[in-house]
Protein backbone atom coordinates (compact mmCIF):
# COMPACT_ATOMS: atom_id res chain seq x y z
CA UNK A 1 0.00 0.00 0.00
CA UNK A 2 1.31 3.45 -0.83
CA UNK A 3 2.22 6.01 1.81
CA UNK A 4 -0.71 8.16 0.67
CA UNK A 5 -3.16 5.25 1.03
CA UNK A 6 -1.86 4.56 4.55
CA UNK A 7 -2.20 8.25 5.46
CA UNK A 8 -5.76 8.40 4.15
CA UNK A 9 -6.72 5.20 5.99
CA UNK A 10 -5.21 6.63 9.18
CA UNK A 11 -7.06 9.94 8.67
CA UNK A 12 -10.31 8.03 8.30
CA UNK A 13 -9.61 6.22 11.55
CA UNK A 14 -9.14 2.87 9.86
CA UNK A 15 -5.65 2.32 11.23
CA UNK A 16 -4.08 -0.69 9.55
CA UNK A 17 -7.34 -1.86 7.96
CA UNK A 18 -7.45 -2.05 4.21
CA UNK A 19 -9.70 0.39 2.42
CA UNK A 20 -12.30 -1.42 0.38
CA UNK A 21 -11.59 -1.16 -3.33
CA UNK A 22 -14.24 0.76 -5.26
CA UNK A 23 -16.35 -1.33 -7.61
CA UNK A 24 -14.96 -1.46 -11.14
CA UNK A 25 -16.48 0.88 -13.69
CA UNK A 26 -17.86 -0.37 -16.92
CA UNK A 27 -15.32 0.18 -19.67
CA UNK A 28 -17.52 2.76 -21.38
CA UNK A 29 -19.09 4.28 -18.23
CA UNK A 30 -16.85 7.35 -18.21
CA UNK A 31 -14.51 8.32 -20.98
CA UNK A 32 -10.99 9.23 -19.96
CA UNK A 33 -11.21 12.27 -22.23
CA UNK A 34 -14.33 13.52 -20.41
CA UNK A 35 -12.69 13.08 -17.01
CA UNK A 36 -9.53 14.84 -18.19
CA UNK A 37 -11.56 17.74 -19.64
CA UNK A 38 -13.51 18.12 -16.38
CA UNK A 39 -10.33 18.06 -14.30
CA UNK A 40 -8.71 20.61 -16.63
CA UNK A 41 -11.72 22.92 -16.23
CA UNK A 42 -11.77 22.42 -12.47
CA UNK A 43 -8.02 23.06 -12.22
CA UNK A 44 -8.31 26.30 -14.19
CA UNK A 45 -11.25 27.49 -12.06
CA UNK A 46 -9.34 26.70 -8.84
CA UNK A 47 -6.21 28.46 -10.13
CA UNK A 48 -8.28 31.59 -10.87
CA UNK A 49 -10.02 31.40 -7.47
CA UNK A 50 -6.68 30.99 -5.70
CA UNK A 51 -5.36 34.10 -7.43
CA UNK A 52 -8.40 36.11 -6.32
CA UNK A 53 -8.15 34.82 -2.75
CA UNK A 54 -4.45 35.66 -2.54
CA UNK A 55 -5.09 39.19 -3.82
CA UNK A 56 -7.84 39.58 -1.21
CA UNK A 57 -5.50 38.19 1.46
CA UNK A 58 -2.83 40.76 0.58
CA UNK A 59 -5.34 43.62 0.38
CA UNK A 60 -7.03 42.79 3.69
CA UNK A 61 -4.11 41.50 5.76
CA UNK A 62 -6.03 41.88 9.02
CA UNK A 63 -8.72 39.38 7.94
CA UNK A 64 -7.39 35.93 8.82
CA UNK A 65 -10.17 34.04 7.01
CA UNK A 66 -8.93 35.16 3.58
CA UNK A 67 -5.59 33.39 4.03
CA UNK A 68 -7.36 30.32 5.40
CA UNK A 69 -9.68 30.21 2.37
CA UNK A 70 -6.68 30.54 0.04
CA UNK A 71 -4.97 27.65 1.80
CA UNK A 72 -8.02 25.42 1.32
CA UNK A 73 -8.21 26.34 -2.37
CA UNK A 74 -4.48 25.63 -2.82
CA UNK A 75 -5.07 22.18 -1.33
CA UNK A 76 -7.99 21.54 -3.70
CA UNK A 77 -5.87 22.63 -6.69
CA UNK A 78 -3.10 20.32 -5.53
CA UNK A 79 -5.52 17.39 -5.42
CA UNK A 80 -6.78 18.14 -8.95
CA UNK A 81 -3.23 18.36 -10.32
CA UNK A 82 -2.36 15.07 -8.62
CA UNK A 83 -5.39 13.46 -10.24
CA UNK A 84 -4.48 14.87 -13.66
CA UNK A 85 -0.85 13.77 -13.70
CA UNK A 86 1.29 13.84 -10.58
CA UNK A 87 4.53 13.46 -12.54
CA UNK A 88 3.74 16.16 -15.12
CA UNK A 89 2.85 18.69 -12.42
CA UNK A 90 5.69 17.82 -10.05
CA UNK A 91 7.11 21.37 -9.98
CA UNK A 92 3.69 23.00 -9.60
CA UNK A 93 2.80 20.59 -6.79
CA UNK A 94 5.97 21.54 -4.94
CA UNK A 95 5.24 25.25 -5.39
CA UNK A 96 1.67 24.75 -4.18
CA UNK A 97 2.92 22.88 -1.14
CA UNK A 98 5.30 25.76 -0.32
CA UNK A 99 2.41 28.23 -0.71
CA UNK A 100 0.24 26.09 1.59
CA UNK A 101 3.06 26.02 4.17
CA UNK A 102 3.30 29.82 4.06
CA UNK A 103 -0.46 30.21 4.44
CA UNK A 104 -0.40 27.63 7.24
CA UNK A 105 2.30 29.59 9.10
CA UNK A 106 0.12 32.69 8.78
CA UNK A 107 -2.86 30.78 10.17
CA UNK A 108 -0.79 29.38 13.05
CA UNK A 109 0.40 32.89 13.94
CA UNK A 110 -3.20 34.16 13.91
CA UNK A 111 -4.36 31.32 16.17
CA UNK A 112 -1.45 31.96 18.57
CA UNK A 113 -2.28 35.67 18.58
CA UNK A 114 -5.93 34.98 19.41
CA UNK A 115 -5.02 32.57 22.22
CA UNK A 116 -2.60 35.09 23.70
CA UNK A 117 -5.22 37.85 23.52
CA UNK A 118 -7.65 35.67 25.44
CA UNK A 119 -5.28 35.51 28.42
CA UNK A 120 -5.58 39.24 29.31
CA UNK A 121 -2.02 39.46 30.60
CA UNK A 122 0.35 42.34 29.82
CA UNK A 123 3.33 40.08 29.09
CA UNK A 124 1.14 38.01 26.87
CA UNK A 125 -0.23 41.15 25.23
CA UNK A 126 3.34 42.10 24.24
CA UNK A 127 3.87 38.60 22.88
CA UNK A 128 0.57 38.93 21.02
CA UNK A 129 1.76 42.09 19.31
CA UNK A 130 4.98 40.33 18.32
CA UNK A 131 3.03 37.35 16.98
CA UNK A 132 0.80 39.68 14.96
CA UNK A 133 3.86 41.43 13.46
CA UNK A 134 5.18 37.99 12.56
CA UNK A 135 1.92 37.04 10.86
CA UNK A 136 1.73 40.28 8.90
CA UNK A 137 5.37 39.95 7.82
CA UNK A 138 4.51 36.65 6.14
CA UNK A 139 2.12 38.50 3.81
CA UNK A 140 5.15 39.96 2.05
CA UNK A 141 6.10 36.47 0.83
CA UNK A 142 2.71 35.75 -0.81
CA UNK A 143 3.39 37.36 -4.22
CA UNK A 144 6.62 35.41 -4.74
CA UNK A 145 5.01 32.15 -3.63
CA UNK A 146 2.05 32.69 -5.98
CA UNK A 147 4.39 33.67 -8.83
CA UNK A 148 6.28 30.39 -8.29
CA UNK A 149 3.02 28.43 -8.55
CA UNK A 150 1.95 30.23 -11.75
CA UNK A 151 5.36 29.78 -13.36
CA UNK A 152 5.50 26.10 -12.41
CA UNK A 153 2.01 25.53 -13.81
CA UNK A 154 3.03 27.22 -17.07
CA UNK A 155 6.20 25.10 -17.35
CA UNK A 156 4.45 21.85 -16.35
CA UNK A 157 1.65 22.46 -18.84
CA UNK A 158 4.11 22.40 -21.76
Amino acid sequence: RSERARARAHALGLGAQELAAPPPLEADAVSGRAVRARLDDLGEALRARLGRELRRTRKHAAVDEHAHDARKTAKQLRYVLEALDEQAFREALGALEALQDLLGAMHDAAVARDRLRAEHDEALARATRAEERSRLALHVELPAAWRAVRQALARDAR
